[in-house]
């Protein structure tokens, strides 16, 4: 195995199985939700294919370390005619440098591809992985919201 990053789609009955670890991660990328539910509803997606969780991870010799979690879902703007790969969740567990966010971001913009999308979108919380996000050409878009 050669040195770099590297993605890897998680199977739902492994991400079922490691929820308690995977399920954290997920839910730090996301807006706190006072739904009690929300992890079960994100385990669900997962579980029904409406949601893919994918491991991010550092190869370097004969280790692999996981240093991200990314859940990924297909949308798009109806209107607009486009489809978009979302990054639902996007989570660093290791503090990340921009050439492996980048190589990251390059094995998702394959995906994106394979599955006929033009794009690549993703509602980040964490502001280094925004900032990084920029420097590699995503545009910055702010989005507001008012809770009910």
């Amino acid at each position: 195995m050669s040195d770099g990053v590297r993605i890897h789609k998680l199977e739902p009955d492994y991400v079922s199985k490691r929820w308690d670890t995977l399920g954290y991660f997920i839910q730090q990328a996301l807006e706190k939700s006072e739904n009690p539910f929300a992890g079960g509803n994100l385990l669900k997606a997962i579980q029904t294919g409406k949601l893919e969780c994918w491991a991010v991870m550092k190869i370097k010799g004969e280790v692999a370390d996981m240093i991200g979690v990314v859940t990924t879902k297909v949308g798009g703007d109806q209107i607009l005619g486009t489809r978009d790969l979302v990054l639902y969740s996007v989570t660093a567990i290791r503090r990340l440098n921009l050439d492996d966010f980048l190589a990251g971001v390059k094995q998702f913009e394959e995906v994106a591809r394979g599955l006929g999308c033009s794009g690549l979108v993703s509602y980040v919380r964490d502001r280094q992985l925004a900032e990084m996000a920029e420097r590699i050409g995503f545009q910055t878009k702010h989005v507001v919201r008012k809770e009910l």
